[in-house]
């Protein structure tokens, strides 16, 4: 699934489902333990406001820390995981 995502992306950069695709490839990557590589597709995708709570998700995932669970909160209050996110305010790390 990568690397159809990655071709996408080399074929058709301007697209308007780029964002999308980031997204998707920031959850695979996730989920594949390279959150560094994630965070970059997170960043993207986070561009276009319609992807940006879910990337912005991704990232607390990824990092994996109260800051990143508090940035989150500030930039989506009432997100789709805005009440996962509160269960997990004030834990350094989890």
């Amino acid at each position: 699934a990568l690397l159809a995502l990655d071709t996408f992306l080399i074929t058709f950069p301007d697209s308007e489902r780029t964002a999308e695709v980031h997204l998707l490839r920031g959850q695979l990557l996730r989920q594949a333990q390279r959150c560094d590589a994630a965070l970059v597709d997170f960043a993207e995708a986070a561009k276009e406001a319609r992807f940006a709570d879910e990337a912005g998700w991704g990232q607390v995932l990824c990092k994996r820390t109260g800051d990143a669970v508090s940035t989150y909160l500030r930039a989506f209050p009432r997100g789709a995981h805005a009440d996962e996110a509160r269960r997990l305010q004030g834990a350094e790390k989890f």
